[in-house]
């Protein structure tokens, strides 16, 4: 799925090139930059919910990760300096607990022989706290749309590299499925694009 999503949303940024026939700002010597941005998001973070996913339950998955803006705020404050107001502060508060509650009254519960899980969610939230920290220098510096495509095309190497060698017809076999072309599309282009 992370292979098509990339290549598809890669596909669209290089139609988008071709018929606007603009050009990205992003050089070569760039990408030292750009790179460590790309470590976080979207290889280690999407790497680390998978495995998370594979261990404990989605539910769990969101109740760990409603803490990454709270994780956010701290790195950035630390690293970057931000400073965060009180009603930011209440409002990431209001809504972990408004996610925690959801899940305890829908019964999820916490697992302790599901640690291993457990640790991956939490290691996901902080790569993506970190690659939200980082995106706010990178942002600074170079335009939200072509550090957009750069992810993509990052993202559709790395994935596609690791799903190719499984073979071609598992590559292409989920295209035999509307639903599933459906839902590539829409993460594909809206999710990852815009």
């Amino acid at each position: 799925v992370l292979a098509h999503r990339f290549l598809i949303g890669s596909l669209v940024f290089l139609l988008y090139r071709i018929v606007s026939k603009s050009k990205t700002t992003i050089k070569k010597k760039d990408w030292k930059i750009l790179l460590p941005l790309t470590l976080s998001y979207p290889i280690a973070y999407f790497l680390f919910q998978a495995i998370a996913l594979s261990q404990i339950s989605s539910g769990e998955v969101g109740i760990i990760f409603a803490g990454s803006p709270a994780i956010t705020l701290l790195i950035a404050s630390i690293f970057i300096g931000e400073k965060s107001t009180t009603l930011q502060k209440m409002g990431i508060f209001i809504s972990i607990i408004g996610v925690v509650l959801i899940f305890v009254l829908q019964g999820t519960s916490f697992n302790a022989s599901s640690i291993s899980g457990y640790t991956w969610a939490f290691t996901a939230a902080i790569v993506f706290a970190i690659y939200n920290t980082h995106a706010r220098v990178v942002l600074k510096q170079f335009k939200f749309i072509d550090v957009t495509e750069f992810l993509l095309v990052v993202g559709a190497i790395v994935y596609n590299i690791i799903a190719i060698p499984k073979g071609i017809s598992n590559y292409f076999e989920p295209f035999a499925n509307t639903e599933y072309i459906l839902a590539i599309l829409y993460i594909g282009v809206f999710a990852s694009v815009f």
